[in-house]
């Protein structure tokens, strides 16, 4: 965990779906890694800064990541994806949070 960073990162690789709220677009996607109050995912193609997203696991598992994705989400920034495997761009949700704890491992 960097000294700017507030909350432990966990990596991952998991299928989801995302749909744009406003628009009704359907994003195929793969949550590359996740915190308390955000997720990366690697994307095919660039999404607004600002957007809302509505994100869904397609294997439908619980657990941490699961209940983290039933909060509303924006896209805080958009990117060409460092390592262009499987996706073309990354993005980084801002996770809402009602409660925000100082800190919490997820």
């Amino acid at each position: 965990m960097t000294p700017e960073r507030l909350w432990e990162r966990q990596t991952c690789f998991e299928p989801c779906e995302a749909e744009v709220t406003d628009t009704g677009e359907r994003v195929l996607c793969h949550v590359l890694d996740y915190s308390f109050t955000g997720v990366r995912l690697g994307v095919d193609r660039p999404l607004s800064v600002g957007a809302r997203l509505h994100v869904r696991l397609r294997e439908g598992s619980p657990g941490p990541l699961a209940s983290l994705l039933v909060r509303p989400a924006a896209i805080a920034w958009c990117r060409p994806a460092q390592d262009p495997g499987q996706w073309f761009f990354e993005i980084g949700l801002h996770v809402a949070d009602a409660s925000s704890p100082r800190r919490r491992k997820v």
